[in-house]
């Protein structure tokens, strides 16, 4: 299988990034509901509809975590899903921090960084949608034919 293009390289990296970050710290949510072990107090959470970090890092971890290496797989892999992964992704992702932004009395300095490589996310997968130029039909292909001269 040849190379990655850059492009391709870079998404599979940031998928892979968010991927086993978010894995790590939904489980890490998980197991410690009152956010202690990742610095978090529950009072983040008073404008929320959660009481624990509980439910939130499930969501991590099943949806943005495991999402995201799914999707790296698939782009690494170069499989026919992997850009309608991708597009997906990004949106879960920025998503998520919107969902952190409406939710959480305080903004943690990470939040717009990963909004930013959920946006970059998006941005790939749409470059990498687009057709490229030798998979257009050529102007003559697309000429309608003319009837033949007498």
């Amino acid at each position: 299988m040849p190379a990655l293009s850059p492009r391709l390289a870079l998404l599979t990296f940031l998928q892979a990034l968010i991927g086993v970050s978010a894995t790590l710290c939904g489980l890490g949510l998980v197991a410690d509901p009152s956010g202690a072990v990742l610095g978090m107090s529950p009072t983040l959470l008073v404008r929320s509809p959660f009481e624990t970090f509980l439910i939130p890092g499930l969501v991590l971890t099943a949806v943005v975590g495991l999402g995201h290496l799914v999707g790296a797989t698939l782009t690494l892999t170069r499989r026919d899903e992997a850009v309608a992964a991708a597009l997906c992704l990004g949106v879960v992702l920025c998503g998520w921090i919107g969902a952190q932004w409406l939710w959480l009395t305080d903004t943690l300095w990470l939040q717009p960084v990963i909004f930013c490589v959920g946006l970059s996310e998006l941005g790939l997968a749409l470059v990498q949608a687009r057709p490229r130029r030798d998979d257009r039909p050529s102007a003559s292909a697309m000429a309608t034919p003319r009837a033949p001269r007498r």
